[in-house]
């Protein structure tokens, strides 16, 4: 960095056609264009593979759903995890948007003006499925799962299950990101691992599972009472405490006391760029 901040700086007594200097070192005007522009190109190639790896890993996700708050709810969660939604609000507008674009994954309301569906389905030509219907008879679920499905969630739902079916989904369909970083610390999905600075953190596994819940629910509040039951269960006896504590041991182990944010009087919150 110093040497950065060093090239310009005229020797005293010199006007705009003055010589550089870098750390007492007298140089052309060509070698510090060359050497900025060097710099530049480093730059742009380490914008450009971020670019790319960030492309990469999100999914490109159509949300058909002729409510506007459900779809719109969707959107914004599943747009807080790092996907790229594209937001149908009848069949027919899904049917030209499938036949226009390429898609990771489609969650698909049944229930729809225009083109139902099933209608809808038969277009999506092997993209996984998600059906998201307030249609719960058995013979319903059947039906969606039978013409190949991926997977039949029930209104009214919870955003965090959601959220949950649409990840394994997306992994199991080799979408999913195998790993998550921010700044120095990478948590690999595939390994159960977090690294510090390429390092395996030592945690728990119950500290490793905290964390990876409030990586795929990054952004998003999550009380402690929701915490104790994602990552202990229902049937845990200890009180939120628990979580407190656990939260304590992660910032200090992964260094993230900024980006694990206490919530006030409801729980945490990991902020991360999205």
């Amino acid at each position: 960095m110093d040497r950065i901040k060093a090239i310009g700086a005229k020797a005293p007594g010199h006007g705009e056609g003055g010589a550089f200097f870098v750390r007492g070192e007298r140089i052309s005007k060509r070698r510090t264009f060359t050497f900025l522009q060097h710099l530049c190109d480093i730059f742009r190639k380490k914008t450009s593979d971020k670019t790319d790896k960030e492309k990469r890993e999100m999914a490109d996700i159509l949300i058909v759903e002729d409510e506007l708050s459900i779809n719109e709810l969707i959107r914004r969660n599943l747009g807080l995890a790092g996907h790229r939604c594209t937001q149908a609000f009848d069949g027919e507008e899904a049917i030209e948007l499938l036949g226009e674009k390429t898609f990771d994954l489609v969650i698909l309301d049944i229930m729809l003006p225009g083109a139902d569906g099933y209608e809808v389905f038969d277009q999506t030509h092997g993209i996984p499925v998600i059906f998201l219907t307030a249609k719960s008879e058995l013979s319903d679920k059947l039906k969606g799962l039978t013409k190949g499905a991926d997977d039949y969630i029930t209104k009214p739902f919870q955003m965090l299950e959601l959220a949950a079916r649409v990840e394994a989904v997306l992994r199991r369909t080799k979408k999913a990101k195998t790993c998550f970083e921010l700044d120095n610390v990478k948590l690999d999905f595939e390994k159960r691992l977090i690294f510090v600075d390429d390092t395996p953190a030592d945690c728990t596994p119950k500290e490793y599972e905290l964390f990876e819940t409030l990586v795929k629910n990054r952004n998003i509040a999550l009380s402690r009472e929701r915490l104790l039951d994602l990552v202990w269960g229902y049937d845990f006896e200890g009180g939120t405490r628990t979580v407190d504590v656990h939260i304590q041991r992660l910032r200090a182990k992964l260094g993230l006391e900024r980006q694990i944010v206490t919530v006030y009087k409801l729980g945490y919150r990991l902020e991360a760029p999205v």
